[in-house]
């Protein structure tokens, strides 16, 4: 995937860069406090780019850069970025974070919108979302309340990415407690079955049993919970096939994620 950005002050790509290396050692330090989680492999190679970065600004003001990106880490990185900004401001300055750097922006607002621009026409499971979702620091997410009686849920989807973006926008949320995930429907049946969620956000296309012909036996095993089909594809006979198959709403992925969270919620 190709992505080109700049030219930005190189200034801003310095501080930037700094500030990533520190909030990679915070989160690391943070030990699973934070609702915010990057592979190993994925940190690698983003150390990698640092370094890069890092290698490229301390030759050329302004700073550019273009380059081939691998998807599968940009997806990863992205969701790591937006979980990291939606992040409310307690938590935020309860572990030093330094990404609201003034001089830092104008490279941050360069990158994201390069990776979220050519992502989006690569990937529709997750970028879309995400760029309908990008927080602005100042302006508190509609999504975000305050901690009360928790709302159970089942994650069901084959893509890791998207289990991983919707864990956390619940978890950064508030009001949910992620109480399982799934693969596959088949997967969905016992899961749920077992965990009695209070709801169910069910993936339309998977492998093995796909969403649609695995609502009838979901709604079986689990007759109280809101079930909320995911799906890239919002064909009108999709969306009746789900709602005829026991489905309370549907949801097209790429819709903001705020979106998502109403779906489960809505009475």
């Amino acid at each position: 995937m190709q992505i080109a950005f700049g030219p930005v002050p190189v200034a801003s790509a310095r501080q930037w860069i700094t500030d990533a290396r520190t909030v990679l050692r915070k989160v690391r330090a943070a030990g699973g406090s934070l609702p915010v989680e990057l592979p190993i492999d994925v940190e690698e190679a983003f150390v990698g780019y640092l370094d890069e970065w890092e290698e490229r600004a301390g030759r050329a003001d302004p700073f550019e850069w273009s380059a081939d990106l691998d998807v599968e880490h940009a997806r990863h990185l992205l969701v790591y970025f937006f979980s990291l900004l939606s992040l409310d401001d307690e938590t935020w300055a309860a572990h030093d974070l330094p990404f609201t750097t003034p001089v830092a922006q104008p490279f941050i607002d360069a990158l994201s919108d390069a990776v979220l621009t050519a992502l989006a026409a690569v990937d529709t499971e997750v970028a879309p979302s995400i760029k309908a979702s990008w927080p602005e620091r100042s302006i508190d997410r509609p999504w975000r309340a305050d901690p009360g009686e928790r709302f159970r849920v089942v994650i069901v989807d084959d893509t890791e990415d998207v289990r991983l973006l919707l864990g956390m926008t619940l978890n950064i949320d508030g009001r949910f407690d992620l109480v399982g995930t799934a693969t596959n429907g088949r997967e969905a049946i016992t899961v749920c079955r077992e965990a009695q969620p209070d709801g169910v956000l069910l993936d339309v296309m998977m492998p093995v049993l796909d969403g649609i012909d695995t609502l009838p036996e979901l709604r079986a095993a689990c007759p109280r919970s809101r079930i909320v089909m995911l799906s890239a594809n919002d064909h009108p006979d999709i969306v009746s096939r789900a709602r005829q198959g026991g489905a309370d709403d549907f949801v097209t992925k790429g819709a903001p994620l705020e979106d998502v969270l109403d779906a489960l919620l809505r009475s």
